[in-house]
């Protein structure tokens, strides 16, 4: 009879859960993809998100979000890299942040496929600036009938 009790309690009790991708998709390399997923208010309160595989040879483990997603969120975008084996056995972890070994949960696998089209790198250069330093004074004249020229005085 308790065992009973204690399975009835422990079906009520939920975690992180993802809810997306769906299993069995195919996701292209170089893209950006919204994971998904659901919580209570009694789950971690943050987590890494990595793509694993661990079907193939040699497994494949990668951290995608820079820090920590806020569990409350419900969702992430995250980059699927373009240096990985097209492959099926991929899955998200959600991963404790201080300790890679305690998994919150696995989204069910997919696949990784497609060509990787890096995308285009931001240019964050400020703008070029010149410095002209004049060391003998010209007329620039403007005729008509000749053209543009420039007469040194």
């Amino acid at each position: 009879m308790r065992v009973l009790s204690l399975l009835a309690l422990a079906s009520g009790v939920a975690a992180v859960q993802f809810t997306g991708p769906a299993a069995n998709s195919t996701l292209t390399k170089g893209t950006d993809v919204q994971v998904t997923w659901d919580s209570v208010d009694t789950d971690a309160e943050s987590f890494n998100i990595f793509l694993v595989n661990f079907k193939n040879w040699p497994p494949y483990y990668k951290q995608l979000t820079a820090g920590e997603v806020e569990t409350s969120a419900g969702s992430a975008s995250v980059r699927i890299p373009c240096d990985i084996d097209s492959s099926w056995g991929y899955q998200f972890n959600a991963i404790n942040g201080t300790n890679v070994y305690v998994i919150y949960a696995q989204t069910d696998i997919f696949s990784v496929a497609g060509d990787c089209v890096e995308p285009a790198p931001v240019d964050t250069c400020p703008p070029a600036t010149a410095t002209v330093t004049v060391t003998r004074a010209a007329t620039v004249y403007k005729d008509l009938s000749e053209g543009c020229g420039v007469c040194p005085n």
